[in-house]
């Protein structure tokens, strides 16, 4: 079962799992073919990542994108300042924060590594 990153879903993919909103209730269940209608589900309410039916190799394929660490310093400094008032030492911070400057830094660069 191959994990992608929603801009790696194509129309036509099969959901391994069912994908869940934040509260934990079905967006789409498994075995749905994917359709234009779902991406766009899937953007609005923010996933990141589903399970698609596929072989091992497209796993390969999807692993995640190595970014340079001087990158990573260069634009952390930008992604602190919009997370001023929270406390990143908090466990479910820290990783917003990462996931957040991860982000920027593919946005910043157009997704150079």
């Amino acid at each position: 079962m191959p994990v992608l990153r929603l801009e790696q879903l194509q129309v036509g993919m099969e959901l391994a799992d069912d994908v869940l909103d934040r509260n934990g209730q079905p967006l789409v269940r498994s075995g749905t073919v994917i359709s234009d209608k779902d991406l766009r589900r899937f953007k609005m309410w923010g996933v990141g990542e589903v399970n698609i039916v596929g072989d091992e190799d497209a796993e390969a394929e999807a692993a995640p994108m190595i970014i340079d660490p001087a990158l990573l310093d260069r634009y952390r400094p930008e992604v602190r300042e919009i997370f001023q008032r929270a406390n990143i030492e908090h466990p479910y911070m820290a990783q917003l924060f990462q996931e957040s400057l991860i982000r920027y830094v593919r946005l910043k660069t157009g997704g150079r590594k």
